[in-house]
């Protein structure tokens, strides 16, 4: 007599289909990390370069910082040529189109210093940009290197030396906040990281080019501590 073959019963099947789905569940967040490790450190290779400029900058004007167009304002501050590190108010102004605006990047006293426009945009940040400065960069400089407005009561940058090394100068901003966190080209630590482009986080960079990438929860736990290497402005007791 020949035996009958026994199927699968409709629960086993429930259950593979399962353990299907937990196991796609649990590889989906590496082949998403591993899909975008290239473009991480693209990325984190700008901001390394950016800063180097940056610096290359201030040792061409006796050590002091580019102004971070803080405000908006690109005056000339404490002897320092007209404009700032991204663009200046006498060449072009920010408006709200999605294109990038390589023409006023261009005014910036940074772009003279980098090696390619290229290095002022992350290759997860597409169009259509943020309006004001996301026209001209995926990147904001830190507010402290003028003291976020007012170094000892007046408009000055700080020094290279009177910042440590590993101090914080440029992150990738928060695309999701307010227009006011774009609109002039630096920010206060408090205003954010980007929240989506690498890793649930962005990349920072100090002022010895060292970059890397923070998640978010490991972003705030910085900007937490006053002073630390978010909140670094010279001259303050807490960096703020």
């Amino acid at each position: 007599m020949r035996q009958l073959q026994r199927g699968f019963s409709l629960i086993e099947m429930m259950v593979v289909i399962s353990i299907i789905i937990l196991i796609i569940a649990l590889l989906l967040p590496a082949l998403s990390r591993a899909r975008d490790h290239p473009r991480a450190l693209v990325c984190l290779n700008n901001m390394g370069q950016l800063m180097t400029a940056t610096t290359s900058y201030a040792n061409d004007n006796s050590e002091h910082l580019p102004w971070p167009n803080w405000g908006g304002n690109a005056v000339d501050v404490g002897g320092w040529p007209y404009g700032g590190w991204l663009y200046s108010n006498t060449n072009g102004s920010l408006t709200n189109s999605d294109d990038w605006n390589y023409d006023l990047l261009s005014t910036g006293h940074v772009f003279a210093y980098a090696s390619s426009p290229d290095i002022f945009r992350c290759s997860n940040d597409q169009p259509p940009f943020v309006p004001q400065c996301g026209q001209l960069t995926s990147y904001n400089m830190n507010g402290s290197v003028c003291g976020y407005g007012g170094l000892n009561g007046i408009l000055r940058t700080t020094r290279l030396t009177e910042h440590a090394s590993d101090d914080i100068i440029l992150w990738e901003v928060d695309e999701t906040g307010t227009s006011g966190w774009w609109w002039d080209g630096s920010n206060f630590p408090h205003e954010g990281l980007s929240q989506i482009r690498h890793y649930e986080g962005g990349a920072v960079v100090s002022l010895d080019t060292h970059a890397e990438l923070m998640t978010q929860v490991e972003y705030y736990a910085e900007e937490a501590l006053s002073p630390g290497r978010l909140w670094n402005a010279p001259d303050t007791t807490n960096g703020r």
